[in-house]
């Protein structure tokens, strides 16, 4: 069996999740962070098999032409993903999941989806309500014991603001509403 390979890019609060997940499902794990606070967090946290990075090209110049062997996780700022996920692509990595938001820009959207389609590349956005089949089960219950499809969604309580939880909440309406 070939060997695997993490590469998490961003260990904030998300980021720290996914690292601490990867740490124990893959052999490698490669840590790229510009703070020294949160690789230091990294080398106290995760077990073995660890390579820490202040930058990502240095990640992708020691992976060489491991490339095809990454899993990667892009949990940093929001306003790098596009630039993240461009180099990852561009070094040979296929595998790339891509946390909330996909790219802040729908001009680097579409060139997300020209480049996963060009290079195969396996994309998956943290839009976790979405792979969930929540949508689908929300108009099954609706169509079934309400008798038509849904009509409106309201989400109420704290931390549901656009720019994190309520992202989530805005994906989950756009799949049950089909718009």
């Amino acid at each position: 069996m070939p060997e695997r390979i993490g590469l998490v890019i961003g260990v904030g609060s998300i980021g720290r999740r996914h690292a601490t997940v990867m740490a124990e499902r893959y052999e490698h794990l490669l840590v790229v962070d510009s703070n020294p606070l949160a690789l230091d967090w990294a080398k106290n946290h995760l077990r073995g098999g660890l390579k820490l990075f202040s930058a990502l090209p240095d990640a992708l110049i020691d992976l060489g032409e491991r490339s095809a062997l990454v899993t990667a996780v892009i949990a940093s700022w929001g306003p790098h993903h596009f630039e993240a996920f461009s180099h990852l692509v561009e070094s040979g990595v296929r595998r790339i999941f891509v946390e909330k938001p996909l790219a802040t820009s729908l001009q680097h959207v579409r060139a997300l989806e020209l480049m996963s389609k060009v290079h195969s590349v396996k994309v998956t956005a943290g839009l976790h309500l979405r792979y969930r089949g929540m949508s689908d089960f929300i108009q099954h219950i609706s169509i079934e014991r309400l008798g038509g499809r849904p009509t409106t969604l309201v989400v109420d309580g704290g931390a549901r603001c656009v720019a994190t939880t309520g992202s989530h909440w805005i994906d989950l309406a756009i799949a049950v509403f089909g718009s």
